[in-house]
């Protein structure tokens, strides 16, 4: 992580790279599918821009939880369920599109995808992909095809960014654990206040690409042992004080 924060420092902008010269540009985490690392960390802006995917992440077919499922699905088409092949295959993709979508967490985002094998060119697998990425899709013919259009591709963005929005007022920028009182009600009163609290994630689409659910941020991989990656914000329970000298 160092070497991410040291590359997106050196950078002239939050969507150009750091400069060809500067000795830290970036850096390759390697993961699994169905990790932490591939479905729970938000890897959001310059923190990554790119995922690669070698292979189609299939379960491991020799499970024998895996068999015992695909067998129960295809005993079970007749009242409605999917059959052992299309629950086999779904696994799969649901996967897919968790991992692919770490890098493109709001729309302001960008980032490359590369999927590293041939059977992804197939009507039937593409189908299974996320409808975002679907029009996006490009047959590479040879490795050199697929460096020039990353170049292309990343060196568009660093032309061109997003514009900024600006920040919106503290009074008006939601925040977690903010309390909204209801018409006619008092907070702290006797009468139960109506709250409502307001998250700043993302909400998930249909394909589970961009996470409603709160994502841990890719730091808190890197925090020392022992849970020293800094002081803690919990506050200490409150001492009862003595209320008289019998106690």
């Amino acid at each position: 992580y160092r070497a991410v924060r040291a590359s997106v420092s050196a950078a002239p902008h939050p969507h150009a790279p750091a400069p060809a010269s500067h000795p830290a540009r970036g850096a390759v985490l390697l993961a699994v599918v169905r990790g932490k690392v591939s479905e729970g960390i938000d890897f959001a802006d310059a923190n990554a821009r790119g995922v690669v995917v070698v292979g189609v992440p299939y379960p491991n077919v020799k499970d024998k939880r895996v068999e015992l499922k695909r067998q129960y699905n295809n005993e079970g088409v007749s009242r409605g369920l999917l059959s052992g092949d299309q629950w086999y295959s779904q696994q799969a993709f649901r996967a897919l599109n968790q991992a692919v979508g770490r890098c493109l967490r709001h729309r302001n985002d960008h980032g490359a995808i590369l999927l590293a094998d041939e059977r992804y060119l197939r009507d039937d697998m593409t189908r299974h992909l996320p409808k975002w990425l679907r029009p996006a899709m490009r047959k590479c013919s040879g490795f050199e095809d697929s460096r020039r259009g990353l170049r292309q591709f990343f060196a568009a963005h660093a032309d061109d960014p997003p514009p900024i929005k600006p920040e919106e007022p503290a009074a008006l920028k939601p925040s977690v654990g903010v309390e909204r009182v209801g018409p006619g009600r008092k907070a702290g009163g006797n009468r139960a206040a109506v709250t409502k609290k307001v998250s700043r994630d993302a909400d998930e689409d249909e394909d589970g690409c961009l996470g409603g659910a709160r994502q841990k941020d890719i730091r808190s991989l890197f925090a020392p042992a022992g849970g020293g990656g800094g002081p803690s914000t919990e506050r200490p329970p409150p001492t009862r004080q003595p209320s008289g000298p019998h106690e």
